[in-house]
């Protein structure tokens, strides 16, 4: 990932993401998350990044 491509994603584009589309996120949603599903990313998987 290189400085170049990063520096690319513009404050235009981040102001885009307006506040209501985040309020649409419920806490009911992200409570469907559970740890198991979390555990299951091994560290193994991150190493080959």
């Amino acid at each position: 990932v290189r400085v170049e491509d990063i520096v690319e994603v513009r404050v235009e584009d981040i102001v885009e993401v307006r506040v209501e589309d985040i309020v649409e996120v419920r806490v009911e949603d992200i409570v469907e998350v559970r740890v198991e599903d979390i555990v299951e990313v091994r560290v193994e998987d991150i190493v080959e990044v």
